[in-house]
């Protein structure tokens, strides 16, 4: 461990005692590990989401030695000298950038709020780092924080749906069909959280039991927007909430945008629904193409503007339009197509009873069993027997108050 950290107090007792405790792998804890993971947060403390010239030193060292270099006072013409891709000038201004936030005290007060908030550290060195945000190259996050499910993140079965704030009843009921469809074929759908599109798309998945990882703006403690908390939280309950800023760390405009690089690098594909002409569903559909990832787009009403952003990317950017699940799941050929089937619902494998009784459930209010069969006309028994092999599939859920269908 380097000596710069003993001489702040960062000792091999609070590295295992404070540190391990947040730090979220599979495999044992060693020191150097640790002390890397300790100066890791301590440099995302440091700077702005997607910090390319941070990107550069942790290309050449490790997080501990540049921290130690950062520490020490390194000029910017040493700097520039180790790594003269970047100018003098250049360097200069990133350090000025970092100099108010380099206060070690601050990064021991982010390790006790990741405790307090029951929350984890995962790095580069975590068993479940994701692989694919290395394709952001010198603008991958530092760290990230989770709260949920971490088992999530070894998925190869990711999708991205994003889309306007300002949704309308068209694109919110696209959205839920493609959602709970998706999450059916055992999908994790991520978006951003946010009111509108995102927000449809994670609480479909939800309502079909599916996997949901939703990517924060700021901490991993700040439920933005406030009136999605509540969905933020069943998301935490089920799915997985992940930030790349530090607890207490505000949403802003420009990690508004950086949390789309996130979206899209997590994503096999991304999936626009709706969007307006200049949006954050522009901006994750950027990304998406820059890292190579598949882009599909719905299309909508030309008289709405809530897709004409849309409609641009068709014409813009190398995107598909896509009119059915399986059309998006063809484009990375996908084996989970189901070759003829409806996009609404898996009924027609169903029987006929089973037929009979999704026809009489509401997708908003619960029925019990005596009413299921006075609807459908079935015995009780049948609709016993029926409804058990239906909740198995996913076709309908059960609540204290009854079945509804999904």
């Amino acid at each position: 461990m380097e000596t710069v950290l003993e001489e702040f107090g960062v000792t091999a007792e609070y590295l295992k005692a404070k540190v391990a405790r947040v730090f979220v792998t599979v495999e044992e804890h060693d020191l150097a590990t640790l002390a890397e993971v300790f100066s890791l947060v301590s440099l995302s403390s440091l700077v702005e989401p997607g910090d390319r010239s941070m990107g550069y030193l942790l290309r050449e060292f490790t997080a501990e030695k540049v921290l130690a270099l950062l520490l020490s006072g390194t000029s910017a013409g040493d700097l520039a000298q180790l790594l003269p891709e970047m100018s003098e000038a250049d360097w200069h201004s990133a350090l000025q950038r970092w100099a108010p936030r380099l206060k070690l005290s601050r990064v021991k007060q982010i390790f006790d709020a990741t405790h307090n908030l029951e929350a984890k550290i995962f790095t580069p060195h975590s068993s479940y780092w994701p692989k694919q945000l290395n394709d952001l190259g010198e603008a991958a996050p530092l760290v990230l924080w989770g709260r949920g499910d971490f088992s999530l993140l070894e998925s190869n079965k990711i999708v991205a749906i994003v889309g306007a704030r300002a949704s309308t009843g068209y694109g919110e009921q696209v959205t839920a069909e493609f959602a709970s469809n998706l999450a059916l074929r055992k999908y994790v759908v991520i978006s951003g959280g946010a009111y509108g599109i995102d927000a449809m798309a994670h609480r479909a998945t939800l309502n079909a039991r599916g996997a949901t990882i939703a990517i924060l703006a700021g901490g991993i403690d700040q439920m933005y927007p406030s009136g999605n908390a509540t969905l933020l939280d069943k998301v935490r309950n089920t799915g997985l909430l992940i930030a790349e800023q530090p607890p207490g760390t505000v949403p802003s405009r420009w990690r508004f945008l950086q949390r789309n690089r996130l979206i899209a690098a997590f994503s096999k594909a991304v999936l626009v629904v709706e969007a307006g002409f200049r949006s954050g569903a522009i901006n994750t559909a950027s990304h998406a193409c820059h890292l190579g990832r598949e882009l599909a787009v719905i299309p909508g009403p030309i008289t709405s503007r809530s897709s004409d952003g849309c409609h641009r990317l068709l014409r813009e950017l190398p995107a598909t339009c896509v009119t059915s699940v399986e059309e998006f799941l063809n484009l990375f050929n996908s084996e989970d197509v189901f070759e003829g089937q409806d996009i609404e619902t898996s009924a027609k494998k169903l029987s006929e009873n089973a037929k009979r009784i999704l026809d009489s459930l509401s997708r908003k209010r619960a029925t019990q069993i005596l009413g299921i069969a006075e609807a459908s006309g079935l015995s009780m028994d049948s609709v016993s027997k029926e409804i058990f092999e239906l909740e198995l599939s996913g076709d309908v859920r059960r609540s204290a108050e009854g079945y509804t269908r999904n």
